[in-house]
């Protein structure tokens, strides 16, 4: 008798869920077809016909409601305030908003969050137990219901358990018993806020994310697999780096000056203009050791990054890249699509930059894969803003702290110390090799190219 196809739905809510597990020729989600599985990708109705185009895939469109009643607002400030970090603790008293007009919603609640983080947070009990019921108990509609009767799922892969159609996704697995594999979709999300959902088992980057798993949202230690960052693959494959010369031609650069890139970090560090400017001046000036170039890596959909970046338009040593492909994964700043061709130019920059440069920001996690050198930017440009509009408040965001322990991120608190930093290395690109080696190992995980296979492996073992 032949036996039942299995179905496996995997999660795509957004461009980070996209890009960690679909896009590449070995992806997780191509590996899972080639085991002979039925999968289903779950997006945004937004997504489908795209991802259902680029990759010949099963899609099913999902609904969420983004209107919560007054029930699961409370829910939510409950449970997801049993964490305190001090990046909540960032987002509570100034905002982790995308621009400076933005601003916190009900910061005078900060002391009744430090409460609920200081009691409730403390209980394991609640965390574990009463936390997701009242989760259920506040979100009792089932948008998915239909999805998962129609196809009714053998396992379900949720890699970014913290979105909205994450949750979604899980309430509904709970509900029926389905098994859950879950994914830390970047390795900032375990000190972002509690997840009163668990996945059956969670993939993480290494061995440094398991421990946040662990302390910050209570796993068992026998339920976080360490697998390492399966985008990652994507860096280690040579196909996805670029050749030079066409590389630096599309960009109006030149393949023999130094490339240092800048990543916005968005409207929240409103000065990265006067950032760009001061690097065009050292680099037609004498006061570096040889003249450099710079790429400027907008981040994609965010109209506050052309306040900023519009007046280099056409200036000689410099390119800005808008990342204007895609607007299907919902609001800005998050509209990017994320296929082999955006990977490829992302894994070539980075192979290509003498460093990067850029405000509290993952890029100088990306960096490290090849080595690069990166400096983070402490200060407000050629202005003193105060704190709450200043880039050092982001000095609370937690997660960042084992970066600069790492001793791979030059942080930079003046132009006078940037500057040294680019002189520092220009003269010495491997000054701080022994630290961007350690960031490796701290954050990455293993950087073998096989993180996807490693994923599959486990989920092939618990639906077989």
């Amino acid at each position: 008798m032949r036996m039942k196809q299995k179905t496996i739905f995997i999660d795509v809510p957004c461009p980070i869920s996209m890009r960690n597990v679909v896009t590449g020729p070995q992806s997780v989600y191509r590996r899972l077809k080639k085991e002979g599985y039925k999968v289903i990708l779950l997006t945004p109705p937004t997504a489908a016909d795209i991802v259902r185009t680029s990759y010949e895939a099963d899609v099913e469109p999902m609904n969420i409601n983004r209107k919560l009643t007054t029930a699961q607002k409370l829910s939510d400030f409950i449970t997801k305030h049993l964490n305190l970090t001090r990046m909540q603790v960032l987002g509570s008293k100034y905002g982790l908003r995308h621009n400076l007009a933005k601003r916190t919603t009900r910061s005078y609640l900060h002391f009744v969050r430090v409460l609920i983080a200081h009691t409730l947070g403390r209980w394991r009990w609640f965390r574990l137990s009463a936390a997701p019921r009242l989760h259920l108990f506040a979100y009792r509609t089932r948008p998915f219901k239909e999805v998962f009767d129609r196809h009714m799922p053998d396992l379900v892969f949720v890699p970014n358990m913290g979105s909205a159609q994450g949750e979604e996704t899980l309430r509904e697995c709970k509900r029926r018993g389905v098994p859950t594999f879950g994914m830390v979709g970047s390795w900032d999300h375990p000190h972002k806020r509690y997840q009163s959902l668990q996945t059956d088992k969670v993939f993480v980057w290494s061995n440094s994310l398991k421990e946040e798993m662990i302390h910050l949202q209570s796993y068992a230690p026998e339920n976080v697999l360490v697998v390492g960052a399966p985008h990652f693959d994507l860096f280690k494959d040579p196909s996805f780096i670029e050749d030079k010369e066409v590389f630096f031609t599309r960009m109006g650069l030149s393949p023999d000056v130094k490339l240092f890139t800048l990543f916005s970090g968005t409207g929240r560090a409103p000065d990265e203009g006067d950032i760009v400017d001061m690097l065009l001046k050292w680099g037609k000036d004498d006061s570096l050791s040889e003249p450099i170039q710079v790429h400027i890596r907008a981040y994609p959909g965010d109209r506050e990054d052309h306040k900023k970046f519009d007046q280099f338009e056409g200036m000689p040593g410099v390119y800005t890249d808008w990342v204007v492909n895609g607007k299907e994964f919902g609001p800005e700043p998050i509209n990017y699509f994320p296929d082999e061709e955006y990977m490829r130019n992302v894994v070539s920059l980075f192979y290509y930059s003498a460093a990067v440069v850029s405000v509290y920001s993952s890029a100088s996690v990306e960096a490290s894969i090849f080595m690069k050198p990166s400096i983070n930017i402490g200060f407000d440009g050629y202005q003193e803003r105060p704190f709450e509009e200043s880039v050092k408040r982001f000095v609370y965001q937690s997660h960042f702290d084992k970066l600069f322990k790492t001793g791979a991120v030059l942080d930079t608190h003046s132009p006078q110390e940037l500057h040294e930093a680019i002189r520092t290395i220009l003269s010495n690109p491997g000054v701080n090799s022994e630290g961007v080696k350690k960031l490796q190992d701290t954050v990455c995980g293993v950087l073998d190219g096989r993180a996807s296979e490693r994923i599959v492996t486990h989920i092939v073992e618990k639906v077989s």
